[in-house]
């Protein structure tokens, strides 16, 4: 593709009259967690615009990693600014009620005649091919469609016109998987705009060596492309960022990088962000629209991604989903799938009886990752009343001896002899990390059935009678401190 214009918020408030508003430390929101509903408008030409709901939901995923401070590349900050990483408390949910109440998927799907949107207000009416974005009192509408100038998005700041307020984003730089751009693959565009939607600048102040009014982000003379080395110094003259050895903060979700280079709002951006609620978004500290009208009769929610997520260190993983039954009725089977975006993926029936409130760990057959970035996904399959909880992504990044990770040589292992086991089964565990070890047996559904310390020396071994399992597949896991390993086992009859 061309050149992209990362952002064109700077020119829709020119061209609206609408700019950032003032802020007050006096009026920060304090709460616990803030909900806000979120509408998602796709208008779309062709059919590859009309995004999946997967695409969707991988979008709201990331914009609750990136405002928690739970970035999945978090641990790649810079440690001189890591103790400036915020949560905002500030939680995006697809919304369950629609205007008038009724029951909603928080998702519309617009055609239109429109080759690609300008930067305007079009896409926000369906008198100019658009759709009608829902009370902005209630709801962030986000409209994703195809803009025209390699645009990636734009954003209202608070206080426009309530016919117009929300965020638009380019159908191909929204969320982390489907038909994305490829240094726009990681969902960070929303979030940048979600940003000034909440009141923040960009980080150099949108002027040459300017103030984005936080007192936690260095002076930055311009914006910042691709994906710059640490540290990259730029030299504003006056200022202190001139001599510091730090340089700019380009890793921020208020600069111009590539997503995989972006990670952090730091903790005085959050504060402005819960300001700019309070004083200009107050309705939706009482908003219940991310709510259902009514518990789904059956209904099955992929409450977490356990792993793998986040930092890895080592190759061999065994995926771990949390399964939650959000419904009314007992269920007794499933199907789910879990894998790699860009990779394998194993499909999955449990069989047992999941009680309303209660949650299940199912554990999948070991994969293999490589190093680098990807993401991980995990899909019920299973017809239920509500499928807007049964799709969920977690990125990844996969190193080795870097930020704080095992050295390949030292990545923890245990071996079960025999696997293939009647009555008896010997472990035998590489690594040893404290007095005591942490051994567990999990049958398939996640349920543990045998749990028990044992003293952990180097290459440490022990015996377990299992003679009391049913014949069936079983895992493993030994704990100790900050390493885990586990392994898979089949319990015959005699």
């Amino acid at each position: 593709m061309a050149q992209s214009h990362r952002c064109a918020t700077d020119q829709y408030a020119v061209e609206t009259g609408h700019f950032s508003k003032p802020f007050s430390s006096a009026k920060i929101l304090t709460v616990d967690t803030l909900h806000i509903p979120v509408v998602v408008h796709v208008i779309y030409k062709t059919d590859d615009q009309n995004i999946s709901y997967e695409q969707i939901q991988s979008q709201l995923d990331v914009l609750n990693e990136d405002f928690s401070g739970k970035s999945y590349n978090k641990e790649k900050i810079p440690d001189v600014w890591k103790n400036l990483n915020g949560d905002s408390k500030i939680r995006f949910h697809l919304a369950r009620k629609d205007p008038d109440g009724n029951p909603s998927s928080g998702i519309t799907h617009t055609h239109t005649t429109t080759d690609a949107f300008p930067v305007s207000n079009q896409m926000k009416s369906s008198a100019t091919g658009g759709h009608d974005p829902w009370p902005d009192t209630a709801y962030l509408n986000i409209w994703v469609c195809n803009l025209a100038n390699n645009v990636l998005g734009f954003a209202q700041y608070p206080g426009g016109s309530p016919a117009t307020d929300g965020v638009v984003i380019h159908t191909k730089a929204f969320g982390r998987t489907g038909n994305l751009f490829a240094k726009y693959n990681k969902g960070r565009t929303a979030t940048h705009e979600v940003g000034h939607w909440l009141n923040l600048l960009h980080i150099w102040g949108d002027a040459d060596c300017g103030n984005d009014f936080i007192s936690d982000t260095p002076v930055q003379k311009t914006s910042t492309s691709n994906c710059p080395s640490y540290p990259k110094i730029s030299c504003c003259n006056g200022s202190s960022n001139c001599n510091d050895p730090h340089g700019d903060m380009f890793m921020n979700f208020m600069d111009y990088t590539d997503d995989k280079c972006m990670m952090l709002f730091t903790a005085k951006q959050t504060e402005r962000m819960l300001n700019a609620v309070q004083m200009y978004r107050p309705a939706f500290g009482n908003s219940t629209s991310h709510i259902p009208v009514s518990a789904p009769f059956a209904d099955l929610k992929i409450n977490r991604i356990v792993k793998p997520a986040g930092l890895l260190c080592n190759q061999i993983h065994i995926p771990e989903l949390e399964i939650l039954n959000t419904g009314t009725s007992s269920i007794t089977s499933f199907t789910i799938e879990a894998g790699l975006v860009d990779g394998i993926s194993e499909t999955k029936t449990w069989n047992g009886n999941l009680l309303p409130g209660e949650g299940v760990i199912i554990a999948f057959d070991v994969i293999k990752i490589s190093t680098g970035e990807g993401v991980v996904f995990a899909r019920i399959l299973s017809a239920d009343d509500f499928a807007f909880n049964n799709y969920l992504t977690a990125g990844y990044v996969r190193v080795e001896g870097e930020y704080g990770c095992t050295p390949l040589d030292e990545k923890p292992v245990i071996a079960i002899v025999p696997n293939l086991a009647e009555d008896f089964i010997n472990i035998q565990s590489s690594f040893k990390l404290s007095n005591k070890a942490r051994v567990k047996i999990v049958d398939v559904s996640g349920k543990v059935l045998m749990e028990k310390e044992e003293n952990s020396t180097e290459g440490f071994g022990f015996t377990l009678n299992i003679h009391s399992l049913s014949q069936g597949v079983y895992f493993v896991y030994v704990m100790s401190d900050t390493k885990e390993a586990a392994a898979k086992f089949v319990k015959i009859n005699d």
